[in-house]
C-alpha cells in the first residue's frame, strides 16, 4: 500500500520518507523498490511508471520489463488511493519495530541461557539492544532542501522589496542598530553578539 500510494502520487514520497526507510520493509523486493524511489527523490528526477520500471530493470531488481511491469501494476492496483500514505507508512514502521524487538529478544534470550558472561554485562547488552530500537523509533520531520531554499529565497525577496520594516523584522532586540544588522531575531535563530566595551 505504501509503494502503491507513491506510484499513484510520487509527491507522497516526502511524507512517507519521514516515517520509514527501505530497511523497514519485510520483503526484500519492496525494500529495493522503495530504494529506487528514494534515488529518484534524492536526484530530484520526476518519477512515473515508465521511468520507475526502467530503473528497476537497470538496477537488477527485475530481470526484464515484463516482470517489473506486472508486479508494479499489481502494487498500484492494490491501494485504493494515496490519501492514507502516511498511515500505511506508520503500519510498516510499527511492524518493523516489532520485528526488531523480536530479534533483540531472541539475542538477549540466547545470551541469558548461555550465561557465558557476567550477569551485569548481559543486562547492559539487553539495555543497549532495546535502546537502539527505541532511538531509531524517533524520526525527525525532515524537509527537502528545495523547500528550505525556496522559503529563504522568498523571505530575502520580501526583505529586498519592502525593506526591513516592522512586519518583516523578527523579534526586536531593543537596539535599532543591531536589529538592522541581524534583521531582528527570527524563529529558532541563535544570535551571539560579541563586542568590546565602549
Amino acid at each position: 500500500s505504501v509503494l502503491g500510494s507513491i506510484i499513484i502520487d510520487p509527491e507522497k514520497f516526502g511524507d512517507v520518507a519521514q516515517i520509514i526507510s527501505a530497511s523497514d520493509f519485510y520483503i526484500e523486493e519492496h525494500a529495493e523498490i522503495f530504494g529506487v524511489m528514494h534515488d529518484f527523490n534524492m536526484s530530484n528526477r520526476p518519477m512515473d511508471l515508465v521511468t520507475l520500471i526502467n530503473e528497476l530493470v537497470n538496477k537488477g531488481v527485475y530481470k526484464d520489463e515484463a516482470a517489473a511491469r506486472s508486479y508494479i501494476r499489481i502494487i498500484g492496483d492494490i491501494v485504493p488511493g494515496s490519501a492514507n500514505a502516511r498511515d500505511y507508512a506508520r503500519i510498516v514502521h510499527d511492524k518493523s519495530v516489532l520485528r526488531r524487538l523480536i530479534s533483540a529478544a531472541e539475542d538477549i534470550q540466547e545470551k541469558a541461557y548461555t550465561e557465558g558472561e557476567n550477569v551485569s554485562h548481559i543486562v547492559d547488552y539487553a539495555e543497549q539492544k532495546i535502546y537502539e530500537i527505541a532511538g531509531n523509533n524517533d524520526k525527525s520531520d525532515f524537509v527537502h532542501i528545495k523547500d528550505v531554499i525556496l522559503s529563504v529565497y522568498q523571505r530575502l525577496e520580501t526583505l529586498k522589496k519592502e525593506g526591513a520594516g516592522e512586519d518583516v523584522l523578527g523579534l526586536k532586540s531593543g537596539f535599532s542598530d543591531l536589529d538592522r544588522v541581524v534583521v531582528g531575531f527570527g524563529k529558532s535563530d541563535l544570535v551571539i553578539v560579541g563586542a568590546r566595551p565602549g
